[in-house]
């Protein structure tokens, strides 16, 4: 018989989804042990040597913003699948990026709660229908057809998840690393269980194929709600289980740190002289005659997105000082730089900045064969990141070194704004280069270090289990 199309998961498809998920975090704990008393050792080791790599910079970093601040709000089209049809709703975005859509504005500013809070785990933003429908129908195939936490869980985690994704055969970066742990766990099981329950469920469906893509999305919701559960329950077991291991081993690392480094470095130089030559050879053939023809495509479309960064935070400050030049009106200057403060986040504004960059889709469509790349993405999305990051360290430094109510002579207020605008300009430049060094660097290494890794995985795997700090 065939399913209807709004047909929930049966008894035993969710014992089925269950199932998976345990497997999946059964075949995941070796790794994330592994790892967590890496990372665990590394982090002792660091606490040790009171040494932490940093990357200085001029430009003041705003602090972070008090939870739950609104970054945006206003009216959007959503669909409503009570009614059928798309409705206004008004939607609020806050500081952890959560989306919550309330039926009126009235109702948002009266404190009512939210008909829908969305916690994002990856996705995009469509501007309209037709986009809508094409990415729709890319997740709804014919039946025939994860942080900027550095604390040593976070690394053993997403290395954990790293090495696990090898073991498959999965090298390079992987576009569902978004979210927390919990999340991108998740979506780990999901990228395996997704394609079977495609072949189990879609050609059983009946109905219009409107009703058939708007109940297969409520289905994977629904498997993704149950694998969220299991997996929770999962993680925080082992995670438990790790922290009460390493308790056992901290006293042991504090005192022998320097016996645990030697033995290290020893076997990280064995390991070395046995990879060395494949891993040359690789390097020499692979990888090394292309890097320059590589860094040539990225400089182009990043050196002018900071380019594009730089030039419209000079323009909105020139408007600032033309403007007090003809008004003379400290209160409007006031607003004027309180404005500035939102240039980062003001979309229209800095959607030039940004689509310098997304050039480089284009340019490095050939990686994609070449090195087995496949999510150019994340150089685009990596870059625009830190362009908007240095917006706002920019117009955050403007306004320390600028406080409109501490000008006592209105005279010299232009002279002092240009002052210290040239200053802020100076100091993006410098963190400007500082950054962009960064990103040819890592963008070089997560574009050729999957080939790199690929080749030496047979060299590597009698020693696959051994990962050092």
């Amino acid at each position: 018989m065939g399913a209807s199309a709004s047909a929930p998961l049966d008894d035993s498809k969710c014992a089925y989804i269950r199932g998976k998920t345990e497997a999946t975090i059964k075949n995941f704990s070796p790794h994330y042990r592994r790892q967590y008393a890496v990372a665990f050792c590394r982090h002792v080791q660091e606490e040790l040597e009171q040494h932490r790599h940093s990357q200085s910079r001029f430009l003041k970093t705003r602090p972070a913003g008090e939870a739950g601040t609104v970054l945006y709000e206003g009216e959007l089209l959503h669909f409503s699948e009570d009614l059928k049809k798309w409705k206004d709703r008004y939607v609020v975005i806050r500081n952890d990026y959560t989306v919550d859509c309330f039926e009126t504005k009235e109702a948002y500013q009266k404190g009512a709660s939210p008909k829908y809070h969305v916690i994002p785990a990856g996705g995009k933003v469509l501007t309209s229908e037709e986009d809508y429908n094409l990415l729709s129908d890319k997740h709804f195939p014919d039946p025939v057809d994860f942080l900027k936490q550095t604390t040593y869980e976070v690394e053993a985690f997403l290395e954990a998840i790293q090495f696990f994704r090898q073991e498959k055969g999965h090298y390079g970066t992987w576009e569902m690393i978004t979210g927390n742990e919990k999340e991108i766990l998740s979506n780990l099981v999901m990228e395996e269980l997704l394609p079977n329950l495609q072949t189990m469920i879609l050609p059983k469906m009946k109905g219009k194929r409107n009703d058939r893509k708007r109940a297969w999305f409520g289905i994977v919701e629904e498997t993704y709600g149950l694998v969220q559960q299991e997996v929770a329950e999962g993680l925080n077991t082992l995670k438990e289980e790790c922290r009460e291991f390493v308790k056992t081993l901290e006293g042991t690392i504090r005192s022998d740190m320097d016996q645990i480094l030697s033995s290290k470095n020893f076997l990280a130089g064995k390991i070395k002289a046995s990879v060395s030559e494949p891993a040359q050879k690789c390097c020499t053939e692979n990888i090394q005659p292309f890097l320059a023809s590589i860094l040539e495509e990225l400089m182009g479309p990043v050196s002018s997105g900071f380019t594009e960064v730089r030039a419209l935070f000079d323009k909105e400050v020139n408007e600032i000082i033309q403007d007090f030049q003809k008004t003379n009106d400290m209160t409007r200057l006031k607003e004027n730089v309180d404005q500035l403060m939102t240039l980062p986040f003001n979309s229209v504004k800095m959607e030039p900045c940004y689509l310098k960059v997304n050039l480089l889709q284009e340019l490095l469509q050939d990686l994609k064969s070449r090195f087995k790349v496949y999510h150019i993405d994340f150089v685009i999305q990596r870059t625009q990141n830190f362009m908007q990051e240095l917006m706002e360290n920019a117009v955050y430094t403007f306004e320390q070194l600028f406080s409109p109510s501490h000008q006592a002579d209105s005279a010299k207020v232009a002279t002092t704004i240009e002052k210290v605008k040239l200053r802020v300009l100076k100091q993006y430049d410098y963190d400007s280069s500082t950054i962009r060094k960064m990103i040819f660097q890592e963008a070089l290494v997560q574009i050729t270090l999957p080939t790199m890794q690929k080749t030496l995985a047979s060299t590597c795997k009698p020693i696959r289990a051994v990962h050092f700090c």
